[in-house]
């Protein structure tokens, strides 16, 4: 199925890339990104396993990162983050036929992935990977991702109490994340979209 997603992706226009372990993959975006001014950050519990945005900075990179940001202004990192030379982000689910999906709450991530910094680095564990159609990528966010992000953010929401999205897959809660489902299906004109993709399970 790696082999079958990397055609794919490549047909679609990306720049697609394997790596066995994460930190083959680490250091495949930091020999990349050597030299950069910034870094922007959409949130990824896989960059933050493998330790990205600490990376960057020892190298002098400029790193925007809300996760990050402590008493900073957050909306004035969010927006630094986009433009940014380039941006780092995961995938909640990459089809085998080179769709790549995203959920969002503030839509900052989802933003930058289709109009923000010209390179874009898009890194995701093979727990992220569907042999299967959107719908099936869709559900596979809402039934592994959508539940263990919300407690990591200690939301209010059903997926946080039970662990996954509701029987009809609607929730009105104040603090609902899945306001904006985005689908990747080929690389928008002049962008530079690479997908690392990797053998090891990272992030939800």
């Amino acid at each position: 199925m790696i082999q079958k997603t990397l055609e794919s992706l490549k047909r679609r226009g990306f720049i697609p890339h394997y790596f066995d372990t994460l930190e083959q993959a680490k250091a495949f975006v930091l020999g990349e990104l050597k030299g950069a001014s910034s870094v922007g950050f959409g949130g990824s519990m896989t960059a933050k396993e493998m330790g990205l945005d600490r990376a960057l900075e020892e190298t002098g990179t400029r790193v925007h990162w809300h996760w990050n940001a402590g008493n900073q202004d957050r909306p004035r990192v969010l927006r630094d983050a986009m433009e940014a030379e380039a941006y780092i982000c995961s995938a909640n689910a990459i089809t085998a036929s080179g769709h790549i999906l995203n959920i969002d709450g503030n839509c900052n991530r989802v933003a930058a992935t289709l109009f923000g910094p010209q390179r874009l680095f898009i890194i995701a564990g093979k727990n992220k990977l569907v042999d299967g159609s959107m719908e099936d990528a869709v559900a596979r966010i809402k039934q592994c991702a959508c539940g263990p992000n919300a407690r990591r953010l200690h939301l209010d929401t059903p997926c946080a109490h039970t662990g996954h999205c509701t029987e009809t897959g609607e929730c009105f809660s104040p603090d609902r994340m899945c306001n904006a489902l985005v689908c990747l299906s080929a690389c928008p004109s002049g962008r530079e979209i690479h997908v690392v993709l990797m053998g090891q399970e990272a992030g939800y």
